[in-house]
């Protein structure tokens, strides 16, 4: 961090020149120049931008005396403003910024004479003097900076000179500066009253500004409609119209009306403490793989684009990832069973379109290989799926196919699905197939290193970035119900300008009506119905944003091995299309301060029946880090339930079976204390809280009979007259969201279980038999139960298929490595659904079963925690002008 500290008295002329209630205030235009100016002094020979400048506090010297003035600049580009006082132990903070710098851009230039013709009523001096008067400033010789202006329709073109009474060296001199501030607050004819720089939303300057300049200064929203704010951007050019410096989203606001808040302008909002645990991020260990011997008894499958040729007799069966469609997959089978299937990821895949075909692909089969149990081992390698060392780039659809991959850990507990990363290079060469047969679940290979993930609890101090809120831009995705709605609700209630909410339609009555119509009380407000692909059309004409939250989402629940090409597209539409879409919505010259992904815990732990969820979240998460990669500031929030919308039917029954919720409020606390960490990707979820009397249940022995309750539960959920011990589960159509109502009914009965239990054991009698070893909470006494009929199929044998046979596998190039690892331990607990409850405006559908009346709530999944509870689970009248945009569906 660069830290320079100035004496500043309180007769120099910026200050004894620019006073309020007698007292001198340093101007905030003398701020943005000090932080400029400092991070100018720190690298020079660039064009600085200042984005997201929030004047927290006014900076008053007394008369008689001197305040010490520090500017700081951090690393990642953080810039404060603040004042020592004698014997403090930290300053006094004023202002802030995030500064950014780029390489010197070539001269672009204004026409000088037709800035001249849009502004032909001149301003006299004169009247410039009596709104000075007016504006509660008492403004000296220093802050006569205008020579001349002119006005036009919601502009104003003022000739800008200093006076020369300023002896520093400035980049951007504070008189000609706080001149465009001038200029903006006599544009509002006095409609506001008396206004101060609240925000701008970013300030650049190309190089430093001298001489005599021309300002052109626009208001951006509509006259008479400022509510105590003027809003507007203004570009300073030299008398050749050379541009020399640029500011967007200029917010001046009366005193004490600061849209609803009595907090200072750019103060952040009261925290609310979060809870530790509640937010964790995946962090890679070094480690030493517990070898694993070759496979035995079958073939193996190599898919990859960059091998082709062989045969079962020399090496690998070698397909390619374009050959993945049912036909060919089954052929293949037909022909080579598989033991072992190797599945190399396709490197430089960048578009949505490719990036989906090449996961509809492994989705194929996937799909293919289920369909005719056993299953073979699944190895999925990847190359820069994560930032394991550093921040290295990532490519989002490899990260997609380990969301994939850990959702089908959990749905097949039985089979090895293995993930291994490979960078994208390094000194030392990459392993073969052979030499990364580890016993690992999850590993990544950089130079030379194996790494492992781990899931660390992230500090829980609030963070400095956080309460950026005020005078702000910011667009929501999904915002027009569920959690958007209350993400919007925050930043009004932290006072940020405007609001551009984006749904696939606008509520017209009840509830979510009324509670848009009182953010459009509190800010600008524009309701945008459209598809979130269509983004880059629908927001041609908007203004830059200071921040992004994606939240958009659909769910179609399945497990993978019966998910149709149709509905897994219906899920990657919203996230991956959407994502590559809200990219492409915004310019270079426009780029948002921040962006947030609404990712779901289960893309970092999977969830039974969400692999295609999973799957595109994770791809948000890869999206995200590949940004932040490339120097912008892009975060992934995985996130768990949250007890908004359709969550508040199930919130009560997740906390009896140790599922915890997200209140609304400590849902936003979360995102708002999250934000004020460096960006990155993060999961976040509310906390279990041990009980006190969790054993206290009474228990039974276990050789109660189930077989009259058990064969009706199953008979009712399944909707078929007749159930056997002989029957299959799977052929009789169970999914996660049936095994969640079996598993409910049997709570009734005194038997607590996991429905991932229903998959770990399809036979019906093979269940019951598991069923009858458990212990049962004592019930109420009822006569004996008669037997269930007797099966005339043998029960099925427990356990994997055996180890398949040994095969010649070639080394691995570095152009397309290929590495195999091994499959972890199979998933012990239920990972519930519970994203179908984030979006409140329509988008989660949830399609039922034929001839089914009502679907149970299904959950969400996430880890088991410590406790041996599961970790929480993911989320995933007279009215006021509101803007709307309609466009067609996608």
């Amino acid at each position: 961090m660069i830290a320079h500290r100035t004496p500043l008295a309180a007769d120099d002329p910026v200050l004894r020149d620019h006073r309020i209630g007698g007292t001198p205030v340093l101007a905030a235009a003398a701020q943005v120049d000090a932080m400029l100016t400092a991070c100018d002094a720190a690298r020079p020979g660039g064009s600085w931008s200042l984005e997201q400048v929030a004047f927290l506090a006014p900076l008053r010297v007394p008369p008689g005396t001197t305040v010490e003035v520090e500017t700081t600049l951090t690393d990642d580009g953080e810039c404060a403003l603040g004042s020592w006082e004698p014997g403090a132990s930290s300053p006094t903070p004023h202002s802030r910024a995030r500064a950014t710098r780029s390489a010197l851009p070539p001269p672009h230039y204004l026409d000088v004479a037709q800035l001249r013709a849009g502004c032909v009523d001149e301003v006299p001096l004169a009247a410039v003097a009596d709104w000075r008067r007016g504006s509660g400033i008492e403004y000296g010789p220093t802050f006569h900076a205008i020579r001349a202006a002119h006005r036009g329709p919601g502009r104003m073109l003022a000739l800008l000179r200093a006076s020369g009474g300023l002896t520093d060296p400035h980049l951007v001199p504070p008189a000609l500066l706080d001149s465009v501030f001038q200029c903006l607050g006599m544009l509002d004819d006095g409609t506001a009253g008396g206004c101060l720089p609240w925000y701008v939303g970013r300030v650049t300057v190309r190089r430093r500004v001298t001489g005599t300049v021309l300002a052109l200064v626009e208001r951006t929203d509509p006259q008479g409609a400022s509510g105590g704010a003027v809003r507007g951007r203004a570009t300073v050019c030299n008398q050749q119209g050379e541009v020399l410096l640029e500011l967007d989203r200029i917010i001046l606001k009366a005193p004490g009306r600061a849209g609803g808040s009595d907090r200072p302008a750019g103060a952040p909002a009261r925290h609310r403490p979060v809870p530790a645990g509640s937010v964790t991020a995946v962090t890679w260990q070094p480690v030493t793989p517990t070898p694993e011997p070759e496979p035995t008894g079958g073939h193996t499958w190599l898919v990859s684009r960059e091998l082709s040729g062989g045969s079962p007799d020399d090496g690998p069966v070698l397909l390619d990832p374009t050959d993945l469609h049912d036909e060919h997959v089954d052929r293949a089978r037909a022909q080579t069973p598989p033991a072992e299937v190797v599945y190399v990821a396709p490197r430089g895949v960048r578009d949505a379109d490719e990036a989906a075909a090449v996961l509809q692909g492994v989705f194929t089969l996937v799909r293919r290989l289920a369909a005719q149990p056993p299953m073979p081992a699944l190895t999925i390698v990847t190359n820069a799926a994560h930032q394991v060392t550093g921040d290295e780039p990532v490519e989002p659809v490899q990260t997609a196919l380990w969301g994939l991959a850990r959702t089908l850990r959990i749905e097949h507990p039985q089979v090895r699905v293995r993930l291994v990363d490979l960078g994208l290079g390094g000194a030392t060469p990459p392993p073969t197939l052979d030499e990364v047969r580890h016993g690992e679940a999850e590993l990544a290979w950089r130079d030379g290193t194996w790494y492992a993930p781990a899931h660390p609890a992230v500090d829980a101090t609030p963070g400095e970035r956080a309460g950026r809120a005020v005078g702000g831009r910011f667009l929501i995705t999904g915002g027009l119900g569920g959690i958007g709605l209350h993400v919007a609700e925050s930043l009004a209630g932290a006072g940020c300008a405007h609001l551009t909410l984006v749904g696939r339609t606008v509520p017209t009555q009840g509830p979510a009506r009324d509670r848009l119509d009182k953010l459009a009380a509190a800010c600008d407000l524009r309701l945008l119905a459209a598809d979130v692909r269509d983004l880059p059309a629908a927001l041609a004409d908007a203004e830059p944003f200071d921040g992004v939250f994606h939240a958009a989402g659909v769910l179609r629940d399945a497990l993978a091995r019966s998910l149709s090409p149709e509905r897994v597209d219906e899920v990657f539409a919203p996230k991956i299309g959407g994502v590559h879409a809200l990219d492409a919505a915004f310019g270079a010259r426009a780029r948002p301060g921040y962006v947030v992904l609404f990712s779901s815990i289960s893309a970092t732990h999977g969830n039974l029946g969400q692999s295609s969820y999973a799957c595109a979240n994770a791809y948000l998460d890869g999206y995200a880090a590949r940004r932040r990669a490339e120097g912008e500031a892009w975060y992934s929030l995985g996130w768990g339930l949250w007890a908004v919308g359709m969550g508040e039917q199930v919130a009560d029954a997740a906390a009896a079976r140790g599922i915890p919720a997200l209140p609304a409020d400590d849902g936003v606390a979360l995102l708002r204390h999250t934000l004020g960490l460096p960006p990155g990707n993060y999961v976040l979820s509310a906390v279990d809280t041990p009980k006190d009397d969790e054993m206290t249940t009474p228990v039974t022995s276990p050789d109660t009979r189930l077989w009259p309750e058990l064969s009706a539960i199953l008979k009712r959920t399944l909707h078929v007259a007749e159930v056997s011990p002989e029957d299959n589960l799977l052929d009789l159509g169970l999914d996660s969201m049936m095994a969640v109502e079996v598993s409910a009914a049997l709570a009734g009965a005194g038997v607590e279980i996991d429905p991932a239990t229903f998959f770990d054991h399809p036979g019906v009698g093979a269940l019951l038999r598991h069923l009858e070893g458990l212990p049962r909470a004592a019930t109420t006494t009822a006569p004996a139960p008669p037997a269930p009929p007797a099966s005339s199929v043998a029960p099925p044998a427990a356990g994997p298929a055996g180890p398949p046979a040994p095969v010649a596998v070639p080394p691995v190039v570095a152009a397309s490595p290929a590495a195999v690892g091994s499959g972890g331990p199979a998933a012990h607990r239920f990972v519930p659904d519970w994203d179908r409850f984030r979006d409140g405006d329509g988008d989660a559908v949830v399609r039922r079963p034929a001839g089914r009346t009502a679907e149970p709530a299904a959950v969400d999944g996430r880890p088991p925690a410590a406790n041996g509870r599961p970790a929480p689970a993911p989320a995933a009248g007279g009215r006021p002008s509101v803007s709307y945009t309609h466009l067609p569906a996608h």
